[in-house]
């Protein structure tokens, strides 16, 4: 069994990133890694550069997000109460929802 990182920040996570999503995905075909994630914070901006490469390079790119929750969209809840959730995307819909949900979180 192989490690594969499901959790990492491009330089689209202001402040939290691991490199560019080019110098990532470089890295990881010379670890020959058979995948890697990109979960950037709080949205999706590298996703297609980083599948487009990731496909070039011959891995398999997984796409995903951490995106900050709460327990209600009204904020009733004191602020201790937000937290991030990092999710990927399975296939091609889960790719949609996830773009769903992050606008969501985005806007509200």
């Amino acid at each position: 069994m192989q490690y594969i990182p499901l959790h990492g920040h491009s330089t689209f996570s202001f402040l939290e990133a691991i490199g560019t999503v080019k110098k990532i995905a470089d890295r990881a075909k010379k670890l020959a890694l058979p995948a890697i994630a990109i979960t950037d914070f709080p949205g999706m901006y590298g996703a297609v550069q980083f599948y487009n490469l990731a496909k070039e390079l011959e891995f398999k790119p997984i796409i995903g997000v951490e995106i900050g929750f709460v327990l209600d969209t009204d904020n009733e809840y004191k602020a201790e109460s937000i937290g991030n959730i990092c999710i990927l995307a399975g296939d091609k819909t889960g790719y949609h929802n996830l773009m769903k949900l992050t606008s969501f979180a985005n806007t509200k």
